[in-house]
């Protein structure tokens, strides 16, 4: 249709004007006051609730966008959930079986149900002991947990006395007293072996593992008593057993969490070797072998003592040797105090012991040069 004449068309009087922007100005502060007033009832997860609608809805964020990391934990948390609703279905499915089976009497069903069953928890198990150990849809960081032993005495104190005195009998008369400690030797040895395949059952009360370990060391004091050479055999896997398990532990130290299975090859490995040496152990001086076997329970008795305070983990403690989640903390002075002792024990045990059989063999010749002299005399008497 035609427009009308430009004259025909007037332009809003400024009254009108002012009462459509008297009645935007109301109309904003009504819903204002609407907004303040839903807000300071609101709890603040509803407001949160809806922001996160606010943002699905725009496109938009109201505060900074979540991180990959954070999206990754929700979709983490989103899995956990999947599998638990996964394990309730598997469940409900199994239990719908079972009364069909109770229904119809029918054991074959009921067979089906328990494999189902068996089935469901072990997959759920294997699940969840992967997201236990850190390693599932949600990162868990990594905490090292230590177990002291108990304020009062306890048979693992007895234990480190026990130990204490062997190396005490080691450093100062190994030599000397071969014939008698070179079962205590084996002792030793079997001890500790019992104490690592201990550690491996999962066994950690005292009593059972303490008897277990020392039954073992009490067969190879046995063993020793009849082949002797056997004790110097299992002292070099010992010793190449033992060194690969402490750099093992320096390695779980400063890199965690390793697999177990990673220190059964490392300490494998060391066993294989040492026994390939054991040649060079025999042929070694004895009193090296006493002097030093002395020291490393020495600076162990002394690792167990700062354990025994709550002042370190017990790093070098016989039990915790063989603990694969225990490592080597060489940053603490109580762990390089240990180190130290065992050094300065062992050097100790040859000096000591080599005094020893000085005196011991200046005494021998003596009486030997005596008995010589006596018998040159008299056979000279007699000539005449």
């Amino acid at each position: 249709p035609p427009l009308p004449p430009a004259h025909t068309l007037s332009a809003p009087s400024t009254r009108q004007s002012k009462r459509t922007m008297g009645y935007s100005s109301l109309h904003d502060a009504v819903m204002d006051a609407d907004v303040s007033h839903v807000m300071t009832q609101m709890s603040p997860g509803d407001i949160t609730n809806a922001a996160h609608v606010f943002e699905a809805a725009t496109g938009e964020y109201i505060h900074d966008p979540p991180s990959a990391e954070a999206e990754a934990t929700e979709d983490g948390y989103s899995e956990l959930k999947g599998e638990i609703q996964g394990t309730i279905a598997g469940l409900v499915d199994t239990l719908e079986i079972v009364n069909q089976a109770e229904a119809t009497n029918d054991p074959a069903m009921l067979k089906t149900a328990s494999a189902a069953l068996t089935a469901t928890l072990t997959n759920s198990s294997a699940y969840w002991e992967t997201q236990t150990e850190g390693d599932g849809p949600v990162p868990v960081p990594w905490e090292r947990t230590i177990a002291y032993p108990d304020r009062g005495f306890c048979l693992s104190d007895a234990m480190a006395l026990i130990a204490l005195a062997a190396a005490l009998a080691f450093i100062t008369t190994g030599e000397k007293f071969h014939k008698y400690l070179i079962c205590a030797l084996g002792m030793t040895i079997g001890t500790f072996a019992g104490l690592f395949y201990c550690a491996q059952l999962g066994i950690e009360e005292d009593t059972p593992k303490w008897s277990v370990s020392l039954a073992a060391g009490l067969a190879l004091w046995i063993a020793v008593m009849f082949v002797e050479g056997i004790v110097f055999n299992a002292l070099a896997m010992g010793v190449g057993g033992g060194a690969c398990m402490v750099v093992y532990s320096i390695v779980v130290q400063y890199i965690p969490p390793q697999p177990e299975y990673y220190m059964f090859i490392t300490i494998g490995v060391g066993v294989v070797v040492g026994y390939f040496c054991s040649s060079m152990v025999k042929a070694a001086a004895l009193r090296v072998v006493y002097s030093v076997t002395g020291g490393f329970l020495t600076g162990s008795c002394v690792s167990y003592l700062f354990w025994k305070l709550r002042s370190t983990q017990g790093d070098l403690w016989l039990e915790n040797l063989v603990n694969h989640g225990v490592g080597l903390d060489l940053t603490k002075w109580q762990t390089l105090t240990c180190i130290g002792v065992m050094v300065v024990a062992s050097f100790a045990g040859v000096y000591i012991q080599n005094q020893t059989a000085k005196k011991g063999g200046k005494k021998e010749d003596k009486k030997k040069g005596e008995n010589k002299d006596e018998e040159a005399g008299y056979g000279a008497t007699a000539k005449k």
